[in-house]
């Protein structure tokens, strides 16, 4: 019977791309995306390959510790929630094989990361921490956590109404907390990418 304490693939539905807590998580994402793309991980490799949603990719998921502590979050949303959970199913089945980045912020000192496979990010911290140790130590927890992650098998709908500036006001599973580190403090960052892990590259990679 799987750990009660076993991270959990939670999915959100947003009900208009205007709301202001999808801006919060996709402004989030484009900081960690714009920071990625300052400086390729090793010299001559090529930048992480980030994919945008459209209009309508409104369903997102989180990698969740506990109902209120995120570890990761996806990179992009998606149009139904087979896709999205077809795609969270993926990156917990292949957990093994992605590689870690780091990714420091210059101007406003702080680090963040992201996993990806082939190239393209697949897991996104969902804070930015302090310093470059906090962000390895929280993206080795979120490794560890998503190779034993339960994914959800539902989807949360959040209207309008019950969307606030900083969270929800009525479920606590399905808050999505503010960032650590405000993105607005990073809209020009300087950033440097760094590689900690690389997929094992035998013949049969």
């Amino acid at each position: 019977m799987p750990s009660a304490t076993a991270a959990r693939v939670s999915f959100a539905e947003f009900s208009d791309p205007t709301q202001r807590m999808f801006a919060t998580f996709a402004t989030h994402i484009g900081a960690v995306e714009r920071a990625a793309r300052r400086s390729p991980a090793v010299p001559g490799e090529l930048a992480a390959k980030w994919t945008r949603g459209g209009k309508r990719d409104l369903i997102v998921w989180r990698l969740m510790a506990s109902p209120r502590r995120e570890l990761g979050r996806c990179p992009r949303g998606y149009d139904t929630f087979v896709s999205a959970q077809r795609a969270a199913q993926a990156v917990v089945a292949g957990a093994e094989r992605l590689d870690s980045h780091i990714v420091t912020s210059k101007t406003a000192e702080v680090s963040g990361w992201f996993l990806s496979l082939f190239d393209v990010p697949l897991l996104v911290c969902g804070h930015w921490q302090p310093n470059e140790e906090l962000a390895i130590a929280e993206m080795n927890e979120a490794r560890a956590a998503l190779d034993r992650a339960l994914v959800s098998n539902v989807v949360k709908p959040l209207p309008v109404a019950r969307s606030g500036p900083l969270g929800l006001i009525d479920q606590a599973e399905t808050a999505l907390l503010p960032v650590s580190i405000p993105v607005a403090d990073l809209p020009d960052a300087t950033a440097t990418t760094s590689v900690l892990r690389r997929r094992p590259q035998g013949k049969g990679a």
